[in-house]
């Protein structure tokens, strides 16, 4: 799944470097640079800004260079940088095959599994079994982890009873020590209105909540409001960020992992 992902990441990559006129600016990009440099953002105007003197092509040929006429050596040009090739590591997924390999069994509805990348896996199973079910790599069940939460423990005063989640999604930190868990909807006092799959935001769906899980512990250790019945998430490789994608909502919640609180909704 996560090659999967990477292959994906690198298809766009590659669709945008077919269409950009740029691709200074997406050999950055590609490597990560936060603040890339267009590829055009060095050349010299052809009138300078009030104040300064004109660039070098108002001017025509500069004086070192050699003339056209000239019987002298002619210095080499430097080649253009290379486009970067963005080839996702693995064969393609169009060219692999499943192999079953077991069944897991037990109190389980999961809407979504996500393997952590360090040896673990999580199941979440909505509203039917109220919790999120982490296994090993053989399979075997290691903890049962309860949606039902206080929020006022977690920082949020206006929710002082004990609620439950129905987690629906999950994505993990980069070290796979962290797992992020959104909640399809809440359920309990201060949510009268739980969210439904053809909502709208016409409906003023009550928003829903995405958990902070420390994977080693299994405990609830944060809460994010989000919009209305949130779904798939990603956290940024920098761990900075983590984009939940709320379905009735139509929107997208920005959450700063550092406070662990929305900071805008797109």
């Amino acid at each position: 799944m996560a090659g999967r992902r990477r292959g994906l990441d690198a298809l766009i990559l590659v669709a945008a470097l077919a269409v950009t006129s740029t691709p200074v600016a997406l050999e950055a990009l590609a490597v990560g640079d936060p603040n890339p440099t267009p590829a055009m953002a060095d050349a010299s105007p052809l009138t300078g800004s009030p104040g300064s003197s004109p660039g070098p092509e108002a001017h025509g040929p500069s004086q070192n260079a050699t003339p056209a006429h000239s019987s002298g050596p002619v210095p080499p040009t430097t080649p253009p940088a290379p486009t970067p090739v963005l080839t996702p590591p693995g064969p393609r997924s169009d060219e692999t095959k499943l192999h079953f390999v077991r069944t897991i069994w037990g109190n389980i509805r999961p809407k979504s599994v996500v393997a952590s990348g360090t040896g673990l896996l999580v199941a979440q199973n909505m509203m039917y079994r109220h919790s999120v079910t982490v296994y090993d790599t053989s399979g075997q069940l290691i903890r049962t982890i309860s949606d039902r939460v206080n929020l006022s423990d977690l920082g949020w005063p206006d929710y002082p009873d004990l609620v439950r989640g129905a987690p629906v999604e999950a994505a993990f930190s980069p070290d796979g020590s962290t797992a992020y868990v959104s909640n399809y909807s809440m359920y309990g006092p201060g949510f009268p209105k739980p969210g439904w799959d053809l909502g709208t935001p016409a409906d003023k769906i009550d928003e829903s909540f995405v958990y902070r899980i420390d994977v080693g512990s299994g405990k609830i250790n944060a809460a994010a409001k989000v919009g209305s019945v949130p779904k798939f998430l990603a956290a940024s490789p920098d761990e900075r960020w983590l984009i939940v994608a709320n379905w009735a909502g139509r929107d997208l919640s920005i959450i700063d992992l550092a406070t662990f609180r929305e900071v805008r909704r797109i």
